[in-house]
């Protein structure tokens, strides 16, 4: 068993997560597209995390899940469960708490592998490199790796641009703010971004969530999901598409690409790999 860490301020407050930061209709319906041309009759399936969306979405007929969550609170808030028994395509549906890291899976052993953001909480190089290492480990020759990046853009943008959009109500929803937010404060690659850094920046600038909620008619319990990242030394990473790009070619040959139309779809684009 994981012990309980910070991701349970993110779990008991899941449902008040919205897009981008969980997947829409448009990204569930390219990934059900994606895992559509996988070669198995009946695919063996790893979910990276417990997505909801992705767990209850369209599987080939047959389809046996394995969703493996680093953290006990996201299993107990997030995971559908026995929903999801005959439903979707699905022949069997299972959760485990591991490290996608060193997963318990036998090699060759899983035909896909999908998931949702979730490579954003490792360091570059060395963390990111041990979670392809191990997903290539555990794919069958010929495999498929789909995985929604969050990539911030080439050219930076300023933090106070950010700022001043959001003031001026250009921004769709908090959410949007947020990863705008973070992608401004980002560093180097292998520098990432600390979660309590982009609550300090937030609070200094912003000491009266309330009074914003108000003036952009937000909710102000979606606002207050920032809150989770008070004090969090860990880092998240946004690589833009061409540095994703190049830490997965030594693993994994691109197939195809998926950039939804929602606002900040540029930078929540789904990537189909073959592995290699």
């Amino acid at each position: 068993m994981k012990s309980r860490d910070q991701w349970g301020k993110v779990a008991r407050q899941w449902h008040r997560v919205g897009q981008p930061l969980r997947p829409s209709p448009d990204d569930i319906q390219a990934l059900e597209q994606f895992v559509a041309l996988a070669k198995a009759k009946h695919p063996r399936v790893l979910l990276l995390g417990v997505t909801p969306e992705i767990a209850a979405m369209k599987w080939p007929v047959g389809t046996r899940l394995l969703a493996i969550d680093r953290s006990i609170d996201m299993i107990e808030y997030a995971w559908a469960g026995p929903s999801l028994a005959g439903a979707s395509g699905l022949a069997d549906a299972q959760v485990a708490c591991g490290d996608w890291r060193n997963l318990p899976i036998e090699d060759h052993s899983r035909d896909i592998i999908v998931g949702d953001g979730c490579l954003a909480v490792f360091d570059y190089p060395t963390n990111f490199t041990a979670t392809l290492e191990c997903q290539h480990r555990v794919l069958s020759p010929g495999g498929l790796f789909s995985h929604r990046f969050f990539l911030r853009p080439e050219q930076s943008e300023k933090t106070e641009t950010v700022f001043d959009e959001l003031r001026a109500g250009c921004i769709g929803n908090f959410h949007i703010f947020k990863w705008r937010l973070a992608m401004s404060l980002h560093g180097a690659i292998e520098d990432g971004v600390r979660l309590g850094d982009i609550w300090d920046y937030w609070h200094a600038a912003m000491p009266d969530p309330a009074a914003l909620s108000e003036s952009l008619n937000w909710p102000l319990e979606t606002i207050t999901t920032i809150d989770a990242y008070q004090d969090i030394d860990t880092r998240f990473t946004f690589f833009t598409l061409e540095e994703a790009r190049r830490a997965c070619t030594p693993y994994f040959k691109e197939v195809r690409r998926h950039v939804p139309k929602y606002e900040l779809g540029e930078r929540c684009q789904t990537l189909l790999f073959e592995a290699v």
